[in-house]
């Protein structure tokens, strides 16, 4: 859980300094900051790609899928779906009925899932208060992400005190 909860906070600091009008709001309304997480989680997700196998035989989207199948799971793509969330790609940390699928669901939910929670909480209240003045450090050139599919997460972020 260390990984996921680094890129949350990471990723989730990322967010925030490119909505500096949503990082002000939770300045002034820290109740606001479990929203605002939920919503990171959705458009960051830690966990990008997961696999399950088939239980039983299914049909999705015209696709048999047969029992004992691998199938490989977007959890990212999932939480972009508009379908499912209006306007996805757009970071709106009051968003109703926010169910994305970050931690998964059933009876594979992340079972750190609270724990992750919390820490980004504290994680986020403190930065917020604290580092009022936090700013990249360049542009946006200045972020670098993990080069893989399964894990979404910064590897490096410049940042200075503005």
């Amino acid at each position: 859980g260390h990984e996921t909860t680094a890129s949350l906070i990471g990723s989730g600091t990322w967010l925030l300094l490119h909505h500096p009008q949503v990082a002000q709001q939770l300045r002034e309304e820290p109740w606001r900051l479990a929203s605002a997480i939920e919503e990171m989680l959705r458009m960051e997700s830690p966990i990008q790609l997961t696999g399950r196998q088939a239980a039983v035989d299914v049909e999705v989207a015209g696709q048999k899928v047969h029992a004992g199948d691998f199938v490989a799971v977007s959890l990212g793509a999932a939480n972009r779906d508009p379908r499912v969330f209006p306007d996805p790609h757009t970071f709106q940390v009051d968003r109703a009925d926010n169910r994305h699928l970050a931690f998964s669901h059933g009876g594979h939910y992340c079972v750190g899932a609270m724990l992750a929670r919390a820490e980004a909480q504290v994680a986020f209240h403190a930065l917020l208060q604290r580092c009022p003045d936090l700013a990249l450090a360049g542009d946006d050139t200045v972020a670098r992400w993990k080069q893989t599919q399964v894990f979404r997460g910064l590897t490096q972020l410049h940042l200075k005190m503005a």
